[in-house]
Order: structure tokens, then C-alpha cells, then sequence
């Protein structure tokens, strides 16, 4: 789903326009950034946080570390309370006809393995 499609259903469902909760999602986003620029942990109530993670190739030698052994920060998301809870209803099954097995013995015909009968 896409922004503007998120924006579209959150608007559907308030009293807010899809503009408006464009210009608040942008919002968030903007003081996410700031956040993290002072190494804080963005806490989004059931969506969940938000925090840097920054690491480093290491040296024995402290002598040895140098810039460039430092790792691009990314961001870690870790969902909250609700979205845990909805991952748990998910369910999956298989569709399709399952393979029908010709050697009901149990081995398989297309196994190069020795059969011991």
C-alpha cells in the first residue's frame, strides 16, 4: 500500500482530510530525523520505535580503529504491542495439489540413492 493510499483510508475513516494527515505523517517523519540526530529512540505508541543502530568492523589494536571501519547507521523498528498481535492472526496454508508420490514404499524415484528392499 502506498502513501497516498494510506493517507486515502486513514482519511476515510476521520474527520481529517487526506491532506491533512499527509501533512502529519510528514510531520513525524521530519521529527523522526531530528530525533535521531540527538540518538534518541522514537516511540510510536503501538506502531512501535524507532532507534539508530551504528557499528564498526573491529581491530584488535585500538591504535589500528580508524573511520572508515564504521558501518552506514541504519534504522531498527521494533513493533509495537498491536502490530505484534496482528502478525499472530496470520495464517497460511497451502493452495495447490500437493505432488502425488509414486512409490508409496518411500523412496523416491528420482532419488539416485539405493533402495534396500
Amino acid at each position: 500500500m502506498g502513501f497516498d493510499s494510506i493517507c486515502d483510508v486513514v482519511a476515510d475513516r476521520s474527520t481529517a482530510s487526506d491532506g491533512d494527515v499527509a501533512l502529519v505523517i510528514r510531520g513525524v517523519i521530519s521529527a523522526m530525523g531530528e530525533a535521531f540526530l540527538r540518538n534518541e529512540v522514537v516511540q510510536l505508541g503501538n506502531l512501535g520505535n524507532f532507534r539508530i543502530s551504528i557499528g564498526s568492523s573491529g581491530t584488535v589494536d585500538e591504535k589500528d580503529f580508524q573511520a572508515n571501519l564504521i558501518r552506514k547507521p541504519k534504522i531498527i523498528f521494533t513493533p509495537g504491542a498491536k502490530l505484534r498481535a496482528m502478525i499472530e492472526k496470520i495464517s497460511l496454508e497451502r493452495i495447490g495439489k500437493e505432488p502425488e508420490k509414486s512409490n508409496p514404499g518411500g523412496g523416491d524415484d528420482d532419488d539416485d540413492r539405493p533402495v534396500i528392499e
